[in-house]
């Protein structure tokens, strides 16, 4: 005969809430996906995990059934889904809700303690929790539209740039059109694509992008041959 345990507090895991358990419109896959999802959450109340990795935490065999969990969870009314462009990971907005109402005080079954974070987790929940004077309501119109006139120019002509590991957030795209003006970050973006050493130089849009422009901006020469340093990697 196998040995009693004690589940109380022995495993780590995500937290669905009651009002949502109980309901009976919500598949159990979407349910699972919204608990996991909120795991990701910052103090913002933002998430924006990869689907893929959505997909490996809950066991599931592809993106296409993370993607149906979070299309039933929006035709729900639970979450908003915030598309960031080609090869970016989408925003994901937890929405207020009438099944909430009457469970307030008895929000979530919880499995034990909150997951440990993998690197990649801590990153994103890095980005979401850090006070930030460019979060997207305290930018002018002005910023916004242009730092998003340079996600939308990566994501529809600079195959090349797209191919590098960290791609551009619109926070950091923000960043840089404010110290370097949107026409020079355009003209280093071009400039990386026609380099052609780039995948193997670099691997980070924004870090690249802000050297090239502090070089310019410093009189150095800015011919796309020239590597400006290792910092960057």
């Amino acid at each position: 005969m196998k040995h009693t345990i004690n589940p109380y507090r022995k495993w780590i895991g995500c937290q669905i809430p009651n009002w949502l358990l109980k309901r009976t419109e919500p598949s159990q896959g979407a349910k699972l996906c919204y608990g996991r999802l909120t795991q990701y959450a910052g103090k913002n109340g933002k998430a924006f995990p990869k689907q893929k990795e959505i997909a490996k935490e809950l066991g599931v065999s592809s993106d296409r059934t993370v993607r149906k969990y979070l299309k039933e969870l929006q035709d729900y009314g639970l979450i908003k889904i915030r598309q960031m462009g080609k090869k970016q990971s989408n925003t994901y907005h937890f929405l207020n809700h009438k099944w909430m109402e009457g469970d307030r005080n008895n929000t979530a079954t919880q499995c034990g303690t909150n997951v440990p974070l993998t690197e990649e987790q801590e990153f994103q929940s890095h980005r979401n929790n850090s006070s930030d004077p460019y979060e997207e309501n305290q930018l002018s119109e002005s910023i916004k539209s242009s730092a998003q006139e340079i996600i939308d120019f990566i994501a529809s002509d600079l195959e090349e740039v797209q191919k590098l590991e960290k791609q551009l957030t619109p926070k950091e795209a923000a960043k840089l059109v404010e110290a370097y003006g949107i026409d020079l970050v355009r003209q280093k973006l071009e400039e990386m694509e026609n380099y052609k050493k780039l995948t193997k130089s670099y691997n980070a849009v924004y870090f690249t992008v802000k050297r090239w422009c502090k070089r310019d901006q410093d009189n150095k020469p800015s011919s796309s041959t020239l590597r400006p340093g290792a910092m960057d990697l």
